[in-house]
C-alpha cells in the first residue's frame, strides 16, 4: 500500500523532472525526497538547466542528501551488505537508492530504470515509480489537473534523448491499473 510522504530518487527521474524546470512538483505528495550523495553526484554530472532549483529544493529540506559515512555503523553494515549481493544488477544510482530505501524502510523509490524497477520490485518490498506514473498519482490525489499533468508530461518528454512515444492518457490507464490496490491512504 502507498502510504508514504517520504522517497527515496534514483538520478534518472531528478534529472527529467528539473531540467524540464518541473522540480516543485516533488512537494505536491511528498514531504521529504531523500537521495545517496552517489545519486547527488551523478545528478550534478547530469542536470543541464535548473541547477539552482536543486539547490533551492535542498536547501528548502525538499530533497535530503544522505551520505553512507553519515550513517550508524550497524546502518552502513546493511547497506554494504546490500551493495554487495545486487552489485552487477543494477547501475551505482539505482543500487544506492534500493539500499538506502531497504535500509530505511522506505517503500517508495522514483526510478525511470525498467531493469531496475523489475529486480527491486522482484527482490524488496519496494514499490518503484517512474516520472509519469508520478504525475498519474498527483493526478488522482488532486493535487495537479489532467491537463497540467500532461503539459508537465510533454515537457519532460521535450527534455529527454528517448522521449515515451505512448500517449499520455494510455499511461494514465496503466498507472492506474498498477496502483489499484496500491492507492489506499495516497491522498
Amino acid at each position: 500500500m502507498i502510504s508514504s510522504r517520504i522517497c527515496i530518487s534514483d538520478a534518472d527521474v531528478l534529472i527529467k523532472i528539473c531540467n524540464s524546470g518541473h522540480l516543485e512538483i516533488l512537494s505536491l505528495l511528498f514531504e521529504q525526497v531523500i537521495i545517496p550523495a552517489k545519486v547527488y553526484e551523478e545528478v550534478l554530472r547530469k542536470l543541464r538547466r535548473y541547477k539552482s532549483h536543486l539547490t533551492e529544493a535542498i536547501d528548502k529540506q525538499l530533497i535530503k542528501i544522505i551520505s553512507f559515512s553519515q550513517l550508524k555503523p550497524i546502518q552502513r553494515q546493511g547497506i554494504e551488505s546490500f551493495l554487495e549481493s545486487y552489485r552487477d544488477s543494477m547501475d551505482d544510482g539505482e543500487l544506492h537508492a534500493t539500499a538506502l530505501a531497504n535500509e530505511f524502510s522506505i517503500d517508495l523509490i522514483l526510478t525511470d530504470d525498467r531493469n531496475a524497477t523489475r529486480l527491486i520490485q522482484n527482490c524488496t518490498e519496494i514499490i518503484c515509480i517512474s516520472h509519469w506514473e508520478y504525475l498519474h498519482l498527483c493526478i488522482v490525489s488532486n493535487k495537479l489537473a489532467f491537463d497540467d499533468g500532461q503539459a508537465i508530461f510533454e515537457s519532460i518528454n521535450s527534455t529527454v534523448t528517448h522521449p515515451i512515444g505512448v500517449p499520455f492518457a494510455e499511461l494514465m490507464k496503466r498507472a492506474a491499473e498498477k496502483f489499484k490496490d496500491q492507492l489506499a491512504g495516497f491522498s
